[in-house]
């Protein structure tokens, strides 16, 4: 005899047998469905094989086939059934972000609201009614970073943990999704309105100057955006060492838990004015053995700036003409290739002007391969 079926969520199914004989199918057997008294508490069956579920539990039915007046044990089958409740938890969040770092459970800055505590509602429903007084345990996968108690979670660090539940129904527990939370440290984006220039041997970094004149806090860490494990303030001081040149995105946190992102320039040389300018070309012109002095400059027969990066920080009116024998770095030779002569670094005017009467040779005289001026 052979038989298929089973007994799905909240639903009846039926049960079908048939009576084979010599591989061929006995159209004309009769079959009962015979359930024992101890499963009619469990589930119900009528004749053409149907079961509904009641309750929880195990149930036997006996299959019974009758054919030409004979039955037999061949003609016979026991077929258990299994009836479990539909169980379902019900959670009203799937992710969570909240923010460590601070005291209290809220930090309101700037006009932003960051939270350290958060709660999860859950539901048991069983066979789709809630359970009004469902028992619901807790749990998360690192206290460390997440504390959870009847639904109610807290930050302790930054990191990423699971939080989730569980609900026992008749001796079975049933887990809930886990729901992701992630712990950050209060964060407020003003690198669009807030840019900083740091000289990348010499910058010093105050807290007023990056959270404003009334911030009465310090300032704890200093990283770049894109490398932040790599730090660039310690022991009360800005290190730029390990900082990339140009325009970065700096991260710097404060004592009182929150950070700002920041617009930076990382430079060798931010050039002011008049003094600075000079400076710049009397920087180069003694590194190649000439005189401190913008006369007689010419024919400098060497490279200068690779690798680093100067930034124009305002309009300069130069009162000396700009040219080879004076600003500039005149580098005509020919004892070095025209490639490798002249400026090699990066020049970013940032949309500041250079003033004055310009004569042979400009500001840089030769650039050499891998030079940019730009902004200028």
């Amino acid at each position: 005899m052979r038989y298929g079926g089973f007994v799905g969520k909240q639903r009846s199914v039926p049960l079908v047998a048939a009576l084979y004989y010599e591989a061929k199918f006995v159209e004309e057997a009769e079959i009962v469905y015979l359930l024992e008294d101890e499963g009619k508490s469990i589930i119900s069956v009528d004749e053409s094989g149907l079961i509904t579920p009641i309750s929880e539990g195990s149930a036997l039915i006996m299959v019974e086939a009758t054919w030409r007046g004979i039955t037999n044990a061949a003609m016979r089958r026991n077929v258990i059934v299994n009836v479990k409740n539909d169980v379902e938890i019900r959670l009203d969040k799937q992710g969570v972000e909240l923010y460590s770092g601070f005291d209290g459970t809220t930090l309101n800055v700037d006009g932003m609201q960051f939270d350290k505590t958060a709660t999860i509602a859950a539901s048991a429903y069983v066979n789709g009614e809630e359970e009004s007084d469902a028992v619901i345990v807790w749990y998360t996968s690192n206290e460390a970073i997440v504390s959870v108690n009847n639904g109610a979670i807290t930050a302790n660090q930054e990191g990423e943990a699971e939080v989730w539940c569980s609900y026992t129904d008749n001796g079975r527990e049933y887990i809930s999704a886990k729901v992701e939370v992630q712990v950050k440290f209060p964060l407020i984006d003003k690198s669009s309105e807030k840019t900083l220039t740091l000289e990348k041997a010499s910058a010093q970094l105050i807290a007023q100057s990056v959270f404003g004149t009334s911030f009465n806090g310090s300032i704890t860490a200093v990283y770049d955006e894109e490398t932040p494990d790599v730090a660039l303030y310690e022991n009360g001081t800005l290190n730029l060492a390990a900082a990339s040149f140009g325009e970065r995105k700096l991260i710097v946190r404060n004592s009182e838990g929150y950070a700002y992102k920041v617009g930076a320039f990382v430079v060798t040389m931010s050039i002011d004015d008049e003094a600075d300018l000079a400076a710049f070309i009397q920087i180069r012109a003694r590194a190649a053995g000439k005189e401190s002095t913008f006369v007689g400059m010419t024919n400098a027969e060497y490279s200068y700036g690779a690798g680093e990066y100067y930034v124009l920080g305002a309009n300069i009116m130069a009162t000396a003409t700009i040219e080879g024998a004076c600003y500039s770095l005149n580098t005509m030779t020919s004892n070095i290739p025209a490639a490798n002569i002249g400026f090699q670094g990066t020049f970013d005017g940032r949309g500041y002007t250079i003033y004055g009467e310009f004569g042979v040779g400009g500001i840089f005289g030769d650039l050499a391969e891998g030079a940019i001026v730009k902004n200028l």
